[in-house]
């Protein structure tokens, strides 16, 4: 076995030393431009979307979108090739896809609720037999109040797919 001269080693970490520099500076960089851009994002939504929980949603959708794309790119300045990176991470999204086939119906149906707005907070719900006010509308679930002050939850995949009756009188113009 040979010894490497200092000439190789030298090289090499001129070469390797560079990339890793490189990375971390872009990590660094990317990782503080994504919270301004998320910042920005945030205050548009909060001027042009009144609805909290959606804002809240598409922030931390686009957030956590964003540092992927960064990770990304991170990983392919250091050298590792990517295209097969890329294959592992959607063979284990798919994995994982399958594993939550239940949340994810609720996740895809509460962003549906909350886009097109089938019914709002404040609401009354009627929804197999049980009669309950709407309080939150969650990304997995809905929280509602029977008369009787029961919390009922809902998952948003059963009211997406469910006939429901929505009115808007509050109980207490029920009685009158």
């Amino acid at each position: 076995m040979s010894i490497p001269n200092g000439d190789f080693i030298y090289n090499n970490v001129l070469f390797y030393g560079g990339k890793v520099i490189t990375a971390i500076l872009t990590l660094i960089i990317g990782l503080w431009l994504i919270g301004l851009l998320v910042k920005f994002i945030e205050k548009i939504l909060k001027k042009s979307i009144k609805d909290v929980t959606l804002n809240s949603f598409l922030k931390s959708m686009t957030g956590i979108l964003l540092k992927i794309i960064l990770f990304i790119s991170v990983i392919s300045i250091m050298g590792v090739q990517i295209a097969s990176f890329i294959a592992v991470l959607g063979a284990a999204g798919l994995a994982v896809g399958f594993a939550l086939q239940g949340n994810l119906s609720n996740l895809a149906a509460g962003v549906l609720i909350l886009f097109f707005k089938p019914f709002k907070v404040g609401e009354i719900l009627e929804f197999k037999g049980i009669v309950a006010e709407v309080k939150e509308i969650q990304i997995m679930h809905t929280v509602a109040y029977k008369d009787d002050g029961c919390k009922v939850i809902i998952p948003n995949s059963m009211l997406s797919t469910a006939n429901l009756v929505v009115s808007q009188k509050n109980f207490k113009n029920k009685e009158q």
